[in-house]
């Protein structure tokens, strides 16, 4: 992940998150993917997901 730490003008040693997430539709099939890298020291991730 050199080059995203490079995109996001992070200094050397600074450690990144990779999130990638797909969304599928009712049938199983996939309809979106969001691929985001993240400064790890900068962000908290928090996800609610149904028990269903």
């Amino acid at each position: 992940m050199g080059g995203s730490r490079r995109a996001l003008r992070l200094a050397s040693g600074v450690p990144v998150i990779r999130l990638v997430r797909t969304a599928y539709d009712t049938e199983g099939r996939a309809v979106e993917v969001c691929d985001t890298v993240m400064a790890a020291d900068a962000y908290v991730l928090a996800y609610r997901l149904p028990a269903t």
